[in-house]
């Protein structure tokens, strides 16, 4: 119906890719459906941070129209890179770079254990409050008593070793310090269909987008 109707206009592209592996083992979709001017607009203001993780060859068009048209889920095309992600998706370059750093250290968390054990085992074993602080020890270890049993877990080997930030002795204090940077959503981006993403107040530029919202 989208081919046969829009096919004449070059303003949005619409489409649906069947996703393989599916760890869930369900029929499912990604589906897409792109602003392109909007698209280019965010590849190109942020075209340095798209060359550092995806090569330094890589142009706007190019890249726009592989997002738009190609037939591989998104992840695939930005090498599953979670700031990319977040800046496609229209989070803005300083949100995304806030909340791909924390998603990436709750990856390290959920991890089949590897040695060394300490930075994986630190934002587990704090008593301090943050985004984190239900994942316990004993949370930890049913996950990994499940996949020793045999169960297909949501957590991944992954062998990188994640140091803190230069302005923070731990990974405990980088997360706090990140937490404190987060900004109230507004209460009317909740309702349905709910908006809901990780604002971080740094350069202002989210009361703009949470009154574009």
């Amino acid at each position: 119906m989208w081919n046969r109707l829009c096919s004449h206009q070059k303003n949005f592209a619409l489409k649906a890719i069947p996703l393989k592996n599916n760890k869930a083992r369900e029929f499912a979709w990604e589906v897409q459906f792109t602003n392109l001017t909007t698209l280019k607009e965010a590849i190109q203001s942020n075209i340095n941070l798209f060359r550092y993780a995806l090569g330094p060859t890589i142009d706007t068009e190019t890249l726009a129209h592989r997002i738009a048209f190609s037939e591989e889920p998104l992840d695939e095309i930005l090498h599953h890179d979670l700031v990319l992600t977040g800046i496609i998706l229209g989070f803005g370059t300083q949100n995304s770079l806030i909340g791909g750093r924390i998603e990436t250290m709750l990856s390290q968390i959920l991890t089949r254990d590897c040695a060394p054990y300490l930075p994986k085992s630190l934002l587990m074993h704090s008593k301090k409050q943050h985004r984190l602080h239900f994942y316990t020890p004993e949370c930890f270890g049913g996950y990994y008593l499940e996949f020793a049993g045999g169960s297909d877990l949501p957590s991944e080997p992954r062998y990188s070793f994640l140091l803190p930030s230069s302005h923070d002795a731990n990974l405990e204090e980088e997360l706090l310090s990140l937490d404190a940077k987060q900004e109230p959503i507004p209460p009317t981006l909740y309702e349905k269909p709910a908006f809901v993403f990780g604002a971080f107040n740094i350069d202002g530029s989210n009361q703009l987008f949470f009154t574009t919202l």
